[in-house]
């Protein structure tokens, strides 16, 4: 992608509390290989930031992990980019 193509995408995922956490994160779209990544200490506070191809739709699926049960919920959402730089705020 060039500059031109692409607008910079940043995913923030916050834990509404402590029993989950992320087990998995996958997106599906066209976008740059090269993206950042942080997740804190006890990797419950995850950030992306890449850059994608304007005007399109991009599949997120991500895998919560209950901590006190151990059970995996999985979650489909999602995201148009448009022509602006995407700033979305997850909340699990």
């Amino acid at each position: 992608l060039t500059y031109d193509e692409s607008v910079s995408v940043t995913l923030n995922f916050t834990p509404t509390n402590n029993s989950k956490k992320i087990a998995n994160i996958t997106i599906d779209g066209i976008f740059s290989p090269a993206n950042s990544s942080y997740a804190d200490e006890d990797e419950t506070y995850h950030m992306y930031e890449f850059f994608a191809k304007k005007n399109q739709t991009v599949q997120l699926t991500y895998t919560l992990k209950n901590l006190n049960s151990g059970m995996l919920q999985t979650i489909s959402q999602e995201m148009n980019i448009g022509e602006q730089s995407f700033y979305e705020t997850i909340n699990y």
